[in-house]
């Protein structure tokens, strides 16, 4: 995929996940994690969490609680996937 084409497909992305925020987090999820390896629905999940909160901080053991809930959906959960720090600040406008 050309640079260009891969901007164009996250600007899309970006407002698909925003208008979709108010589905169940389980819809959610089911929607953009069907495919997905465990690291990589990591995003998903933050962004789901943080896109229905006012602040844009989550803990770590927030995020384990949350997958644990979803589990049947995202799999087995890993403390190694969260090592990243995640900043969705600039991704939610």
């Amino acid at each position: 995929m050309k640079r260009y084409q891969s901007q164009i497909f996250i600007e899309n992305l970006k407002k698909d996940l925003n208008k979709d925020l108010n589905l169940d987090i389980r819809e959610f999820l089911k929607k953009y994690t069907k495919d997905l390896n465990g690291p990589t629905k990591i995003p998903f999940l933050v962004f789901f969490i943080l896109g229905n909160k006012k602040t844009e901080n989550i803990s770590r053991t927030e995020i384990k609680k949350t997958w644990e809930k979803n589990k049947g959906i995202l799999g087995k959960f890993y403390f190694i996937y969260i090592r990243v720090k995640f900043s969705f600040s600039d991704q939610r406008h």
